[in-house]
Formats: structure tokens, sequence, C-alpha cells
């Protein structure tokens, strides 16, 4: 099952929602890597908020070298494009970069990460 599918099915209680320092919300349309309790991803401003993997599913590549162009980001090592809502690759290329979902409560932004067995087993 693809990633995209599973992340849209994935429900909120199984997710561990961590806040993204507001300090590190940049909106300069650049690509920042951040870690936050001990979790690396990274993080856009297009006209909302995207969260991905900081490395690039092709070649592991640092995403954050990489930019935004049409609601995808670009790859900086191989060119390899990835949606910003589904990260689907572009045709051809037969991969997915790693979407974190973002919900926003007010000023404060959070990023959610699927709990491990043993937090979902000992809720």
């Amino acid at each position: 099952m693809d990633y995209v599918f599973v992340a849209l099915m994935m429900k909120d209680e199984n997710l561990e929602w961590i806040e993204i320092p507001p300090d590190k919300l940049v909106k300069d349309g650049k690509i920042h890597s951040l870690t936050v309790n001990n979790k690396s991803f990274c993080i856009v401003f297009t006209t909302e908020w995207h969260a991905f993997a900081s490395k690039c599913p092709h070649a592991s590549a640092p995403m954050a070298n990489g930019w935004c162009e049409k609601n995808k980001v670009v790859c900086s090592y191989h060119r390899r494009k990835y949606d910003l809502d589904s990260g689907k690759g572009d045709e051809g290329q037969g991969d997915f970069l790693k979407i974190f979902p973002l919900k926003e409560k007010g000023d404060k932004v959070f990023i959610g990460f699927a709990k491990g067995f043993w937090k979902n087993l000992f809720k």
C-alpha cells in the first residue's frame, strides 16, 4: 500500500503531535531542515505549510538543498520532483517522498509522527 493512502487512513490518536518552535517557522519559501524531539524533517511555506522527509527517497540526498516549484519539491541532486501534498514522484519515477501531517492551532504549528508500537500498546 502506498504511503499516501496509509497517511490518509491514519487516525489522529495514532499520531504524536509535536509543536514546531515558532522561531523555526520561516515564511520565506525556502526549505528548512529541522530536528524536533529527535525527529528530522524538512518544512517549507508556499501558500501553506508543508512537511516532508529530510532525505530524498531516490538517493538519500538532503531535501533541504532543493527548492519548490508548482506545488512540488525538487531534489537538488537528480532533479526528481515530488508533490508537496501527496509525496508522489513525477511520472516514471515510481517513488514517494514521505509527507508528514501538519495542523495549526492559533499561531502554533504541530507536526504529526506515527506513534511507535509500544506507545500505541500502552496508551
